[in-house]
């Protein structure tokens, strides 16, 4: 069995890893695509830093306590270790797909001035 703190940092540089490439992908290649400017992503800079490295940690801890929970006689305990750590993953990796959805927002709104629809349908 894994040990709880090889758990943690495996799933820290795995999910802080996930959310550098959605961040590249964001912020450095939909402004070189011209599908959205810099300046209109700016502000969301700083609060895709804090959802990412704040869900990277909070999927990590959740992580961790799903590798404790199997560790823990009490039956009670154990279930309410893993509903825990279902819920911290949960939150946690939508934290670190917040640069996904970011870039779709963008891209469907910048969908809307175009007839691609059109080419579908038409």
């Amino acid at each position: 069995m894994r040990e709880p703190a090889a758990a943690f940092r495996d799933s820290l540089l795995m999910y802080c890893f996930i959310w550098a490439v959605l961040a590249i992908g964001c912020f450095q290649v939909l402004p070189r695509i011209q599908v959205v400017s810099a300046a209109e992503l700016q502000p969301w800079l700083a609060p895709s830093y804090f959802a990412g490295l704040g869900g990277s940690l909070l999927a990590a801890l959740g992580s961790l306590l799903a590798i404790s929970a199997e560790t823990t006689p009490n039956p009670d305990d154990k279930k309410h270790l893993h509903r825990l750590a279902w819920g911290l993953g949960t939150v946690g990796f939508l934290g670190v797909l917040s640069p996904l959805g970011l870039a779709g927002a963008f891209f469907l709104k910048a969908a809307q001035g175009t007839d691609w629809w059109q080419g579908l349908f038409g």
